[in-house]
């Protein structure tokens, strides 16, 4: 799906409604949800070792990068792209675009506006130095508008929803990224995590 009809479809899900919804949607291929489900696991990441030998992320590993994904939302001019995807991946490259957006349309959440809850339903290891990361992650956060009137916190964005996902990671410089998303489904309006 394009960026554009993302924002189409954004715009129209935010539309002037009163009335509480539900929409579960069929599975799409986007890095541009804010994801990640937590996943228990006793693994820890080692760096130190070769590839064949690097443990699975951890569940820390994971929800780091969310928080860090969180941080961007918040601050899209300065989101620090190279802590969360590995470079000139299908998720850096949406990150990137979205994040851009964001700045030159004025959008940014923030803090104690809304709920997030990450939840990280697995993690296992594909190949050396990939894993497969399962997540849903409540998204309540308001999303606003900072720029069309100065000094005005316009809400562009207040709905919920729940997101789906897997995820591939991939150890780049020692560290686990993120490559890619799959959102395989999400609910409008409601907790379904």
């Amino acid at each position: 799906m394009s960026h554009k009809a993302r924002w189409w479809l954004a715009l129209v899900l935010t539309g002037c409604t009163t009335q509480p919804t539900a929409l579960i949607v069929a599975p799409t291929h986007s890095s541009f949800a804010t994801p990640v489900n937590r996943v228990e696991s006793d693994v820890s990441t080692t760096t130190s070792l070769s590839p064949d030998l690097v443990s699975a992320p951890t569940r820390r590993d994971v929800l780091a990068l969310i928080d860090e994904r969180v941080v961007c939302g918040r601050f899209p001019e300065q989101c620090n792209f190279e802590r969360l995807g590995v470079p000139g991946s299908p998720y850096d490259r949406e990150l990137r675009a979205l994040m851009k957006e964001r700045v030159d349309f004025g959008l940014r959440t923030v803090v104690g506006k809304g709920a997030f809850r990450p939840t990280v339903s697995s993690i296992r290891m594909m190949e050396p130095g990939v894993a497969e990361v399962t997540t849903c992650v409540y998204d309540a956060l308001v999303l606003y508008d900072t720029e069309t009137i100065p000094g005005v916190h316009i809400v562009f964005n207040d709905r919920a929803i729940s997101i789906f996902s897997t995820w591939s990671m991939q150890l780049h410089q020692g560290r686990w990224k993120w490559f890619s998303e799959i959102v395989t489904r999400y609910a409008i309006e409601r907790d379904a995590c």
